[in-house]
């Protein structure tokens, strides 16, 4: 499961990651994708609501904008 943040506002972030977050939680996902973009902004902006649910991305990659994030923890 990848959620595609591209067109999406900074101040919508926080609602559209905590929707995605808790769907995959749901579905039993656990490793989703997250494309960021190149926005140094919306990279901070994830990390910090992953940060909120004690998750951290792993296998950020610069080039592509986009991470994953191992919801094993939760």
């Amino acid at each position: 499961m990848k959620l595609d943040l591209h067109g999406v506002r900074h101040k919508e972030v926080a609602d559209v990651l905590d929707s995605f977050v808790w769907d995959c939680i749901k579905l039993g996902v656990d490793q989703p994708g997250i494309i960021t973009g190149n926005s140094t902004e919306m990279k901070t902006l994830v990390k910090n609501v992953l940060m909120d649910y004690g998750l951290e991305p792993c296998n950020f990659f610069n080039l592509g904008g986009s991470m994953t994030v191992d919801f094993v923890t939760i």
